[in-house]
């Protein structure tokens, strides 16, 4: 095949491969979030331990939260050690968010409806980082900058198996707590799905 040499002396045209290269990055991007969401589906599927749930996150913490910085095991001085930290960069401030994560397979809810003692657990858990937290503000904004009034999250659990009645449940506790929030691990698959698809309909 002969190479037509008017084609080749034409320049190039720059926009063109810049939008090559921008979907490039796209499709890499997407492709990648993909396969995280695939493997942490089926780690939830086939482990329950919150150890091995605790390494992949730290591996890929897009999973948890898809715009700021996350810091696994940050401690609280010698009393406690978060599962994370997440630092949110704002035009206003900082703004931290405690994270505790509990077991894939804990049981959120009774058969009453009422949550069940491992999720009181969890609860108290960040209860006690937050009063530790207001004993030693000095301490904390030494070690994070712009620590003021954070909020906390509690990870753990499935919803298959909460009735629609339970979830309502949920709803209203997570609107009942001033700055504390509970989402399942389908929670968590949701909201990086969410933001998957995001990425394909904007980018």
């Amino acid at each position: 095949m002969l190479l037509n040499l008017t084609e080749l002396k034409k320049p190039i045209d720059k926009n063109q491969y810049k939008k090559s290269e921008i979907d490039f990055i796209k499709y890499f991007k997407v492709n990648r979030i993909e396969s995280i969401i695939n493997q942490f589906t089926i780690l939830l599927e086939k482990s329950s331990k919150e150890e091995e749930i605790q390494k992949f996150l730290e591996k890929y913490p897009i999973l948890i939260n898809q715009y700021s910085k996350v810091y696994p095991k940050f401690k609280l001085g010698e009393n406690y050690i978060t599962d994370f930290v997440i630092k949110n960069i704002l035009d206003q401030g900082i703004h931290y968010t405690l994270v505790e994560i509990e077991k894939s397979n804990m049981r959120v809810l009774n058969k009453d409806r009422t949550f069940t003692s491992d999720f009181n657990k969890a609860y108290k858990q960040v209860l006690d980082w937050k009063v530790w937290l207001q004993k030693n503000q000095v301490y904390i904004q030494g070690k994070l900058e712009g620590f003021e009034s954070p909020s906390f999250i509690i990870i753990g659990g499935r919803s298959e198996g909460i009735s629609e009645k339970g979830k309502e449940n949920i709803r209203a506790w997570n609107r009942s707590q001033n700055n504390i929030k509970f989402y399942t691990y389908d929670d968590i698959l949701k909201r990086v799905e969410e933001y998957l698809n995001n990425i394909k309909q904007y980018s």
